[in-house]
């Protein structure tokens, strides 16, 4: 197809310009990996999800979590055969919620899995089968993390796993419900 075609060109000159004008200009490849990750070509997906690796280097809020989860530890892909291992929640909830889905491929390769994430996703995320333990230290500092052999940011594991297919089932489930019944002669509140 044509459109397919246009859209490879576009990313060669892009990849072409990044890599001529600014070389080692981490920023501008973490921009160019976002735009990578997301069309539907698996080369070009895969690709981004490598480059966008990259953030540890430039972004303030990847770099905080160099200190609880330092580079020597970082998982590399491998199967875990009864390692530990901590998936943390570097980036906001809707992310969190997002990047959930692939926490199951890390169980498959065999760890005992520890999900570091916010406190108010405690509840959604307790109902996941390939998660063994939940902690939520809002500021976590290596003495108080629970032993781990490895640890990778939820953000990471598409490019650790080898970018594998996205799950087409439903993995998170809210299990509470709302009662409305108090505030029913103040508000008439709809919910579709």
């Amino acid at each position: 197809r044509y459109a397919d075609f246009q859209e490879d060109k576009a990313k060669s000159v892009m990849t072409d310009l990044v890599r001529k004008y600014k070389p080692g200009n981490i920023q501008a490849i973490v921009s160019q990996a976002d735009e990578m990750a997301v069309p539907a070509a698996e080369v070009a997906r895969a690709e981004g999800w490598k480059e966008y690796e990259y953030r540890f280097e430039c972004f303030e809020q990847a770099k905080f979590w160099r200190t609880p989860y330092p580079k020597h530890k970082q998982w590399d892909g491998q199967p875990l055969n009864g390692k530990r291992i901590i998936l943390y929640c570097e980036q906001g909830a809707g992310d969190a919620i997002h990047f959930a889905r692939y926490i199951p491929y890390v169980k498959e390769l065999g760890g005992h899995v520890t999900l570091h994430c916010s406190a108010n996703l405690e509840g959604l995320f307790s109902h996941l089968d390939a998660v063994d333990v939940i902690i939520t230290l809002e500021n976590p500092d290596i003495g108080r993390l629970p032993e781990h052999d490895c640890h990778a940011s939820l953000m990471s594991l598409p490019y650790l796993l080898g970018n594998p297919p996205i799950p087409g089932t439903p993995y998170l489930e809210a299990r509470k419900t709302a009662n409305f019944d108090e505030y029913a002669k103040y508000f008439k509140i709809g919910i579709a």
